[in-house]
């Protein structure tokens, strides 16, 4: 699930390094199948709202998800993974089958700070920047511990580190955190895939 920007390369990529391993991979956006490119993130972030807005983002999301008959690992950034922090919380209430999601992991999910309550129920490796504009890292991290199936993990970067689009992006580390995203048996193993990120020293 993408950021506010929509397709990137970088997401792209990924894909296609998941389909090399004949996995079905599904890339939801803000605007669907519409390729947008926006000079500012301000513009994006305006474009996204007017378009969409969070919660129907994570309304959408928790259509795809239920709408996927096959276990599924969900990998999100930004709005897209704080949609699908949201749609796993919401699901739950209507007897979806969680235990088909193998592995949800969300980079820099900002909007979580609003749904400190809810709890996405499957196993969760939320990726926190160092500091955010909006809000405590530290404090959010500290309320998500009470739910026992996330694992929050901060790191030394900024916001939208894993994006070439965003002014935060970090060239020298986004390759080596998207080769692991890229290895399906890895990202479908909760504790490896942590194991793995640590030793990038991020």
């Amino acid at each position: 699930m993408s950021d506010i920007f929509g397709f990137s390369q970088s997401l792209e990529a990924l894909g296609q390094a998941l389909i090399s391993e004949a996995h079905q991979v599904d890339i939801i956006t803000p605007y669907g199948d519409m390729h947008h490119e926006f000079e500012t993130e301000q513009s994006a972030y305006q474009m996204f709202m007017a378009q969409l807005g969070h919660l129907q983002y994570a309304q959408c999301v928790a259509a795809a998800i239920q709408d996927c008959d096959e276990e599924i690992i969900l990998i999100g950034f930004s709005a897209g993974a704080s949609a699908i922090f949201k749609a796993l919380s919401d699901i739950k209430q209507v007897n979806f089958n969680l235990g088909k999601i193998k592995h949800f992991i969300g980079f820099y999910p900002s909007q979580i700070r609003h749904y400190l309550a809810l709890s996405p129920a499957c196993t969760t490796s939320l990726i926190f920047p160092d500091a955010e504009v909006h809000f405590d890292v530290s404090a959010v991290i500290l309320a998500l511990a009470e739910h026992r199936e996330v694992t929050c993990i901060r790191t030394n970067l900024n916001h939208g580190f894993m994006n070439s689009l965003s002014e935060h992006f970090a060239p020298q580390m986004s390759p080596a955190i998207f080769a692991l995203l890229g290895q399906s048996k890895l990202i479908s193993d909760a504790s490896q895939f942590r194991h793995r990120l640590s030793q990038l020293g991020c």
